[in-house]
């Protein structure tokens, strides 16, 4: 579980985020930019494509300190797309997306692409 930030609690109480949540949010945000086909699951040697349930499968959460938060994200891309400028908006976007919805900093988000679509109708 990770902590929420302090300036974004508004009683006495604690908020934590269980990293499973961090993990789809950072996955459902990948899955909106053009060129990510899926997510990849990560705990099977075969490269599976994750469908609806489960996609926090393909996200690793690592709490570094108190508010900053180290992620990898294994993914499947489309064929024809550049795969460094694909990782560099996903990066971008996750960051972006963690930030606006639970207030932590994010150090690093590791791109890995597992496989890649050669036809778009397969995804």
């Amino acid at each position: 579980m990770t902590e929420i930030a302090p300036a974004f609690q508004p009683t006495n109480g604690r908020v934590k985020v269980a990293n499973e949540v961090i993990a789809q949010i950072a996955a459902l945000t990948a899955l909106q930019i053009p060129g990510v086909a899926g997510v990849a699951d990560r705990s099977n040697q075969i490269t599976r494509v994750i469908r609806r349930g489960g996609l926090h499968k393909g996200v690793r959460v690592e709490l570094v300190d108190e508010d900053t938060l180290k992620l990898q994200v294994f993914l499947v891309a489309f064929s024809g797309r550049n795969l460094p400028e694909l990782a560099a908006e996903v990066q971008k976007q996750v960051i972006a997306a963690v930030d606006r919805m639970l207030g932590l900093k994010t150090s690093n988000v590791d791109v890995f692409f597992a496989d890649v679509r050669f036809n778009e109708a397969e995804a």
